[in-house]
């Protein structure tokens, strides 16, 4: 943000000056201390202890909430809770019913695993097919990738020499030649090459050095 809006405090001045007493805000040190990243360790006796007491803390809250809303003789684990199929379960049925699917979670990860056993063997005449197939794959990758880098060298090489080409201080062709200065054709420069070819005839568009003046300064000055 520039600050070319503020006015000047003090100005500024082409010479030396004794040193004054004079302290602005802005040039007080500032932020001098430097803050370091903190690190902790966290134990995992401390962590779980906080997990329970936060569970704890949530399972209060919503008991609260619950004889807050319904009444004190609500039990809060008997309310009803809607499922995927628009029935409703409490909440002793939602446990069991996720126990019972946990346990035939376990019990078809002991199947598959058995039929990994039996289906490895069969796998290992597969998989020597599909190595010579890897490497097939693999060579094709290689000799693919090593064209796309030729190609990519070669559009980096033409690039390359256009760019030194189109820049006329780098290319080695003249035949642009050198550009002229746009002063050199204004009226007001020194022309010494023209006043060699000057003529009687020709016409000078300005007045300290037209014939008339030329001969005024020869008569009168000189």
């Amino acid at each position: 943000m520039t600050t070319s809006h503020r006015p000047t405090l003090e100005s500024r001045k082409g010479r030396d000056l004794q040193q004054t007493s004079i302290i602005h805000s802005r040039q007080v040190a500032a932020h001098k201390q430097l803050k370091y990243r903190k690190t902790t360790t966290i134990d995992p006796v401390d962590a779980k202890e906080k997990f329970n007491e936060l569970k704890l803390e949530l399972l209060q809250r919503e008991k609260t909430h619950f004889k807050d809303s319904k009444g004190d003789d609500y039990d809060y684990k008997d309310r009803q809770l809607a499922i995927e199929d628009g029935e409703v379960e409490s909440y002793e049925d939602r446990m069991e019913r996720v126990a019972k699917e946990t346990k035939d979670l376990d019990d078809s990860s002991d199947e598959e695993e058995d039929q990994e056993d039996e289906g490895s063997e069969s796998e290992s005449d597969e998989d020597d097919e599909s190595d010579d197939d890897a490497e097939l794959l693999k060579e094709l990758e290689k000799i693919r990738k090593e064209r796309a880098q030729a190609e990519l060298q070669k559009q980096l090489k033409e690039k390359e020499e256009s760019a030194i080409n189109s820049n006329p201080l780098l290319s080695n062709n003249n035949s642009t030649g050198v550009r002229k200065n746009w002063r050199q054709d204004k009226v007001f420069n020194y022309k010494n090459n023209q006043e060699k070819h000057k003529t009687d005839d020709d016409y000078v568009n300005d007045l300290l050095r037209s014939d008339f003046h030329q001969k005024f300064l020869n008569k009168y000055v000189k």
